[in-house]
């Protein structure tokens, strides 16, 4: 993550995807394998977004205090942790000017923990994306459509883009105040004028 643009010299300078921006096609919850103190701790991460065209996996740990995961730091020795319900689950290290640990995605299943090697993958505090919401954020984007409508299009991959974090019903209140009927014009306006120049 240096800003030198030239590569040809220095072969360790590689950005996290080909482009600028790199967008998120998936949406969900996984389970990750991480080595703590020669013993494998499993953790679920929830709001995990799949990348496919991101060269490395990126954590979040801003997200992961909104999951209930507390932070530990200890400034001596430039080690910086994550633990939940009193277990440490995550420990990175300092190198080249980034936070690493290794983790190993197991999926939903396990079939032996000593054969399950641990995949050496970079993570570091950087993820953004435009198309994962609530569905209440897409009702508002896509003109106040009907949820129903999103919910539909998205299960049946007909809108590319789109993702949702949540889908319960939504209550829209612009949308009741333009469905509501406006009072009909007066035939007749009746000011109680009786003479020229009176005051309305």
């Amino acid at each position: 993550m240096q800003g030198m643009e030239n590569r040809d010299w220095n072969p360790t300078i590689s950005g996290f995807a080909d482009g600028v921006g790199a967008k998120a096609e998936g949406f969900g919850t996984i389970m990750l394998a991480a080595m703590i103190d020669e013993q494998i701790v499993f953790v679920l991460v929830e709001d995990v977004l799949y990348v496919p065209s991101a060269g490395c996996n990126l954590f979040s740990p801003g997200l992961a205090l909104d999951q209930g995961f507390q932070m530990t730091w200890d400034s001596d020795a430039r080690m910086f942790g994550m633990s939940k319900e009193g277990t440490e689950v995550i420990r990175t290290v300092y190198e080249n000017r980034l936070w690493t640990f290794n983790a190993h995605n197991i999926g939903s299943a396990i079939t032996n923990k000593k054969n399950n090697a641990v995949k050496k993958q970079v993570l570091a505090n950087f993820a953004i994306t435009y198309g994962v919401e609530d569905i209440d954020v897409w009702h508002e984007r896509l003109g106040h459509t009907c949820p129903e409508y999103i919910r539909l299009m998205v299960d049946r991959g007909m809108a590319k883009g789109i993702m949702l974090k949540r889908r319960e019903k939504i209550d829209c209140a612009d949308c009741h105040f333009g469905k509501q009927r406006r009072k009909t014009f007066k035939k007749k306006v009746d000011r109680l004028i009786e003479k020229v120049n009176d005051i309305v």
